[in-house]
């Protein structure tokens, strides 16, 4: 009995003491959980292609030595680029490992040159290479940029509702937002493969079905995300729904948003995955 109440005396300390504990490792998880200065400078995507730099430097003239990027010998069907030291620096911020690993591709957007630097992640910084700055434009004050490099693909806005042009917009934007390596599932794409080819057997099959060497092996799978982009217009926003396939065999849906008036102007872009990577075999885009 002496013992129950001797026991019952101390409860009320026993419970600060908790609570002080308790406080304590609420603390210890608290500030485990806030960010580093590193950290919170890279930052994570808040929506595709914006970053908590964003808010930061976008765009350098290029200063001192050029460093030479790339190694296409151990990724095939990458490149190399010689990219101002200035901006290797700044893309150091959010790529991950050494820029000598970074994955690199020197490519073409109509007339203009674009470079991009990927790390092992599929983090990558895309850039606008002019001949006065580099911009750092697969982020949405980049968009202004991806406009004008587009600019002259419609004669007018009414061509947004021609379905072949629409694609060949959307493929576009693909490479200049996320890279090349994608394919636009188009209804001209679906045509296109279905076209029989003798294989080293000397049987006949559609090409389609080199892309089913993934985990789907059901040809109707494919064809059922074939099709022509879809295009809404209301006002004078458009907005316009296409699956692209990437190198790795997912599927994407990308979402395009804009306005119209004398161009096509962008103003939002939307990526979903809908089909994991490995669904599907892309024999026509360099895994990496």
């Amino acid at each position: 009995m002496m013992q129950n109440l001797s026991l019952g005396k101390s409860q009320p300390h026993l419970r600060f003491f908790n609570s002080l504990v308790r406080w304590f490792l609420l603390c210890l998880v608290f500030v485990r959980c806030l960010p580093s200065n590193a950290e919170a400078s890279a930052g994570r995507p808040v929506k595709e292609g914006g970053t908590a730099e964003t808010a930061e430097i976008w765009e350098w003239k290029p200063e001192g030595s050029s460093i030479h990027l790339g190694c296409p010998v151990n990724y095939p069907g990458w490149t190399w680029a010689d990219v101002p030291s200035n901006v290797v620096a700044s893309a150091s911020k959010i790529l991950r490992g050494k820029p000598s690993g970074w994955q690199v591709n020197n490519y073409r957007a109509r007339d203009k040159a674009v470079v991009l630097l990927r790390d092992r992640r599929r983090h990558c910084r895309i850039y606008l290479a002019l001949p006065d700055k580099w911009v750092w434009i697969n982020q949405p004050k980049g968009f202004p940029y991806i406009n004008d490099t587009l600019a002259d693909l419609f004669a007018s806005p009414c061509e947004l509702e021609d379905p072949v042009k629409l694609g060949v917009y959307v493929g576009y934007v693909s490479a200049l937002f996320k890279g090349p390596f994608r394919i636009a599932l188009t209804s001209g794409f679906l045509e296109s493969m279905e076209q029989k080819v003798e294989k080293p057997s000397g049987k006949l099959e559609p090409m389609l079905n080199d892309f089913l060497q993934g985990r789907e092996k059901d040809p109707e799978a494919l064809r059922s995300l074939c099709a022509d982009p879809m295009l809404q217009l209301q006002g004078d926003s458009f907005e316009i729904q296409c699956n692209l396939m990437t190198g790795h065999g997912a599927v994407e849906r990308w979402t395009l948003k804009g306005k119209l008036g004398k161009a096509v102007t962008l103003t939002d872009i939307a990526v979903a995955e809908i089909r994991r990577d490995g669904t599907f075999f892309c024999p026509e885009v360099p895994r990496d």
